[in-house]
């Protein structure tokens, strides 16, 4: 009997799957080439290019809908995350700890934790309210939960009311 276990635990890998839901690969050391929007990325690595979206945070999408015109229009709220990830990411090395497969998630892109330096990028963005914690996809990251609280409660980034307005105002224009 423990024959037959230790051989599935040996195959589990090889299955397609992991024991561990979030399984971290080793880091990769890549340089950031360009910033897409808010929570995603490409890069390079040893010739090889890497479109990224970070795990656990979301951001807010450039675009969106205006519900009554049904049009297409830039979200302020997304303009500014996707600022922000400019300024702090684009040309620069970070480190990649890619989460699950490494052959892509939804959409191609590799989820990963991501780091500049020591600074850890996923928990920064939501601790400076540029991105909001993603409970579905990170339920246990008791660090994004405390971040995100404190910065609903310091009014930051996409939490503001100022970044609420900017969006309605938008939305107003959309419809002259």
């Amino acid at each position: 009997m423990r024959f037959i276990i230790t051989i599935i635990i040996s195959l589990i890998p090889f299955l397609g799957f992991s024991a561990y839901p979030e399984q971290v690969s080793a880091p990769i050391t890549a340089h950031v080439t360009w910033v897409t929007d808010g929570d995603t990325f490409k890069c390079r690595s040893g010739g090889v290019e890497y479109v990224v979206r970070f795990w656990g945070i979301d951001a807010p999408e450039k675009y969106i809908t205006d519900p009554k015109t049904k049009k297409r229009i830039k979200n302020p709220l997304g303009d500014m995350a996707h600022k922000y990830l400019i300024k702090l990411l684009h040309n620069k090395n970070v480190k990649l700890y890619i989460i699950g497969k490494p052959t892509g998630g939804p959409y191609g892109r590799m989820i990963a934790k991501v780091y500049l330096g020591r600074k850890y990028v996923n928990l920064d963005l939501i601790k400076t309210g540029h991105a909001a914690w993603s409970k579905k996809y990170a339920p246990h990251e008791k660090d994004f939960a405390e971040a995100e609280k404190q910065a609903k409660s310091q009014h930051l980034g996409i939490w503001s009311n100022q970044a609420k307005s900017a969006t309605e105002q938008q939305q107003k224009k959309s419809r002259a």
